[in-house]
């Protein structure tokens, strides 16, 4: 049998390395995932048909399944999903409606195969923890908080200053490009959706041309869904709606953050580049 494995106890225990089990009909994709998986701290697995799937998953217990749907496969996937104890599952799919369906099964992380590797290597991260990343604290972190409102600026800017936070401010979309080309600092922009001149949108596409690392979060009083999905796909990380929950805010920038420290680590590059 082509896989490699570490053998694993009847009773998961947590001082073992994490299993992943990667199944898909896509040999060249499978031994990607395999290689990638195998030059961490974690036991891998991969199988590339129905039968060696199921036995690889009855031998190993997986912490992680990362699996394709083709039609075929879902009584495969389903199985997976109702073992005891269950494990995390990513779903990989080529095209929407599979995406719309394996939602639609309660499937959370759903990534289709034709989106850029991000889509893939943030999900992951979700499975590995943080454990070998080192977050930057919040005096570390400058937030530059965009609103053509004072008033929600200030608000904004007192709470993060007070959690710690370095903050730049503008009423503007164009003061908000200004300030960013001369600020290299500002890592995080929450930016309002609708300002006159430079909407929400406009500067977030011009934010991301400027500045592709730069995280951004979206604020507003509404929420249409063709906007949030116009927004993601510009490049927001979060869409948050107003009046701003600043425990909600705060539990964003954080995980922005550490999405942007991740993409720094060695692993991601290669796995990005890779897939």
């Amino acid at each position: 049998m082509q896989n490699e494995y570490r053998d694993t106890p009847d009773v998961r225990d947590p001082k073992q390395p994490k299993t992943v089990l990667i199944v898909h009909p896509s040999k060249s994709l499978a031994d990607t995932l395999f290689s990638f998986f195998r030059a961490l701290p974690i036991s891998a697995a991969r199988a590339t048909t129905e039968e060696e799937a199921m036995y690889l998953f009855g031998l190993l217990r997986p912490d992680l399944v990362i699996v394709g749907m083709p039609e075929e496969w879902l009584r495969l996937i389903e199985s997976f999903r109702s073992a005891q104890p269950s494990p995390e599952i990513i779903v990989l799919v080529d095209s929407d409606d599979l995406a719309e369906k394996a939602r639609g099964m309660g499937f959370e992380n759903v990534v289709l195969s034709d989106e850029s590797p991000e889509a893939l290597a943030d999900t992951v991260q979700l499975f590995l923890g943080n454990a070998s990343t080192t977050i930057a604290a919040p005096t570390e972190v400058t937030v530059l908080v965009v609103d053509d409102e004072g008033e929600i600026v200030d608000m904004i800017a007192r709470y993060l200053i007070g959690s710690g936070y370095k903050v730049v401010t503008a009423q503007s979309g164009k003061t908000a490009l200004e300030i960013l080309r001369r600020d290299p600092s500002i890592s995080i922009v929450l930016v309002d959706l609708i300002m006159p001149d430079m909407g929400g949108l406009e500067t977030l596409r011009e934010l991301k041309s400027s500045n592709k690392h730069v995280g951004v979060i979206l604020m507003s009083a509404f929420a249409d869904r063709e906007i949030v999905r116009q927004a993601f796909k510009l490049g927001a990380f979060d869409f948050l709606l107003k009046p701003i929950e600043m425990n909600q805010l705060e539990s964003s920038i954080g995980a922005c953050v550490a999405r942007m420290t991740t993409r720094k680590e060695s692993w991601w590059k290669w796995f990005t580049a890779s897939g």
